[in-house]
């Protein structure tokens, strides 16, 4: 569950949700390892990228073309 909104971060300049979600205080070898941790328990995941002025792009999933040779 999220934590509870105090009043100064409804008015702060940074948008509350994010900031909330924001880890400055864990090294990077503990966010590192956490993350490889949810991706490899994970079944299906999907790569995607922000492009400027296009917005979020992700590859389309193409089917092994060796699966289907006969």
């Amino acid at each position: 569950m999220p934590e509870s909104l105090k009043k100064e971060e409804v008015t702060s300049k940074t948008d509350p949700s994010v900031s909330k979600q924001l880890d400055t205080e864990s090294p990077l070898e503990t966010k590192t390892k956490d993350l490889y941790e949810i991706v490899d328990g994970l079944k299906i995941g999907i790569l995607g990228t922000y492009r400027p002025g296009v917005g979020v792009s992700s590859p389309s999933p193409n089917p092994s073309t060796t699966k289907y040779k006969k």
